[in-house]
């Protein structure tokens, strides 16, 4: 059978070769464990017992291959052993691995009475599965089961006459309709150009700034990196906090302590990216992704981080809210996933923040964007949006009113896993009286890109699109996790706001002008960056066609506004406080998982779990 799932299993195949070569010990020992039942299985084979053959190729998975290779393994693939082998018990008889990486080739050995009815009911199961991993997983056909027979005469040739000498047919099953308004994204043929900007928040005085700039060659791809005269100097040690020489039980901490039993602190999750890096193109909502298994149990990003907050909640008697912030491409996909998982039993308030903010991409000729479908026209808009975002839509003012105590936002990536609310760090931040304070942590030499720079003499965050020269991101000490803590006044005040005005905007339309001109004021002085873009859109030969016909690739250029740039705000209060990797490491890609799972991220992070 196939499960459906297609995954890039290069960084797989990476970590088996480097177990190898190094020869970790409980790797190695599971190798001369795959050796010793190979020969098992040669022989089982020879004999003909398929009983045996079924146990011993579910050992060869269990006890050679997934030690070696953890990541081989997935959601769909375990809750499907499962489900079959608890419903055909004794008539089941083993799983057999067959591709790189489960979910794709795979087979299942029964008891041959069976067979009929278990190929018809795995081809259900897998139907239902893939319904519940749709967007958690990259899958890219449905499941389906192959039928092959083995044909002991080898090639032959039957001469066919009269009226039988004519082609067979071919079996063509039928293809149910897609469901409208799916659980997880769009029909790209349902929505019109209109319709998605007035849903998503198309902002269209900002774009038209934008592309103003962009003609006037103020912005754009050399416009992107700062002047070749610009001073960059790496920071010294006294301009930022350091968290591993702060006593635990001092001062900060209990400033910390007192704000989180006073309910004065919430977390903000960003969640609004599809994550093309992590599943290696394959469309995925990266922060429903069930990427790693503790205590037994495959764990998605958003659960992770709700298991952290539960972890705070049962330290210091607190509910915590938890926000996720979302964009058109993951709302409904997350929305659905935590009404399905009942919210992961979190007893703390949750909240969606759906994006108020969409960018409109340009290409050089207008005509060519015409190909591509309305919704394939727009694009994230970056995440200095996702602040704005929670002023814009309302939900800021809702976890106001329904808390009033609450000061304080602690504002990280999803894939940021192992931040928390921390009580240390968090007295920094309140007696520092900042109105942002960043986490950054040590630079490896494979961390590509930007970090804290003194810029001309200002000390800031800086993208590495805007670097000088690239060589410029070997100079600077730290990395940015863009990992923040928020002053929810200050920001407030900065941007010419307060708390009951954006308490009052939900019905009054002038209240609300208010936020969108102050917004738009602190907006126009953030660096605008042009991106170019290899948009993908796969052709149908119609809406019901489930097997793509044909493959486009649209390049596009797109604008992006990015949060870590407020630092370089002069007039706003910024402070910096350097953490561990085990906190700040961010896992962009699959292949950081192995390096993780061995530094003792992976410890830390179950510590700070409920798990």
């Amino acid at each position: 059978m196939h499960g459906g799932l297609s995954q890039d299993i290069g960084p797989v195949l990476e970590m088996v070769t480097e177990r190898y070569l190094l020869r970790y010990e409980e790797e190695w020992n599971a190798r001369t464990k795959g050796v010793e039942l190979f020969d098992e299985i040669v022989d089982a084979i020879k004999r003909g017992d398929m009983k045996e053959l079924g146990r011993l190729t579910t050992e060869d998975w269990e006890k050679a291959i997934q030690p070696i290779i953890p990541w081989v393994n997935t959601a769909f693939t375990e809750d499907l052993i499962a489900e079959m082998k608890g419903e055909f018990k004794d008539d089941y008889w083993g799983f057999i691995m067959l591709g790189g990486a489960s979910g794709g080739g795979m087979g299942f050995i029964v008891n041959p009475l069976v067979r009929e009815r278990f190929k018809k009911r795995v081809t259900q199961v897998m139907a239902e599965l893939k319904d519940r991993y749709n967007y958690s997983l990259p899958f890219v056909i449905d499941p389906m089961v192959y039928d092959f027979e083995i044909n002991h005469k080898g090639n032959m040739a039957h001469l066919l006459k009269g009226t039988d000498a004519k082609i067979p047919e071919i079996y063509n099953p039928p293809i149910p309709p897609f469901p409208k308004g799916d659980k997880g994204g769009f029909s790209y043929e349902e929505i019109n150009e209109d319709e998605v900007k007035k849903r998503y928040g198309f902002d269209s005085e900002s774009h038209e700034y934008l592309k103003s700039l962009l003609k006037k060659g103020e912005i754009g791809l050399y416009r992107n990196h700062l002047p070749l005269t610009t001073k960059l100097e790496d920071i010294s040690e006294d301009d930022v906090f350091h968290f591993e020489r702060i006593k635990s039980n001092g001062e900060f901490y209990r400033l910390g302590l007192e704000a989180i039993k006073n309910n004065e602190v919430a977390v903000v999750t960003l969640a609004g990216g599809i994550g093309s890096r992590w599943s290696e193109g394959g469309t995925t909502v990266k922060a429903i992704n069930p990427f790693l298994k503790i205590n037994g149990k495959f764990r998605t990003f958003i659960e992770i981080h709700l298991a952290k907050s539960k972890k705070t909640e049962k330290l210091y008697d607190q509910k915590i809210t938890h926000v996720f912030t979302t964009s058109y491409l993951t709302h409904h996909a997350i929305e659905d996933y935590l009404k399905r998982f009942n919210y992961h039993g979190y007893e703390g308030k949750i909240f969606l923040s759906q994006a108020k903010s969409i960018g409109r991409r340009v290409c050089p000729a207008e005509r060519d964007i015409r190909f591509l479908p309305p919704i394939l026209r727009f694009n994230p808009p970056g995440h200095w949006y996702e602040i704005p975002n929670l002023i814009k839509n309302g939900v800021l003012a809702k976890m106001l009113k329904e808390n009033p105590n609450l000061k304080y936002l602690l504002c990280h990536n999803v894939d940021t896993i192992g931040a928390h609310i921390e009580p240390v760090l968090m007295g920094v931040h309140i007696a520092n009286q900042s109105c942002l304070t960043f986490e950054v942590i040590p630079r490896r030499i494979d961390d590509k890109g930007g970090g804290l720079a003194r810029v001309n003499g200002h000390i800031q965050l800086i993208e590495g699109l805007a670097l000088p020269r690239e060589e410029d991101e070997y100079k600077l000490s730290y990395y940015n996790t863009l990992t923040n803590w928020i002053t929810i006044n200050s920001l407030l005040e900065f941007f010419k706001l307060d708390r009951d005005l954006i308490m009052e905007a939900e019905n009054q339309s002038e209240q609300y002008n208010k936020i969108l001109e102050a917004i738009h004021r602190v907006e126009k002085r953030i660096p605008a960056y042009v991106t170019i873009k290899n948009v993908k859109y796969l052709m149908r030969s119609d809406r019901y066609d489930p097997i793509p016909r044909q493959e486009d690739i649209h390049p596009v250029a797109q604008f992006e506004k990015l949060w870590g740039d407020m630092t370089g705000l002069k007039d706003l209060k910024v402070s910096y406080v350097a953490v561990s990797r085990y906190r700040g490491q961010q896992l962009k890609e699959p292949s950081l998982l192995d390096r993780w799972l061995r530094d003792g991220s992976f410890e830390y992070l179950k510590s700070k779990t409920c798990f």
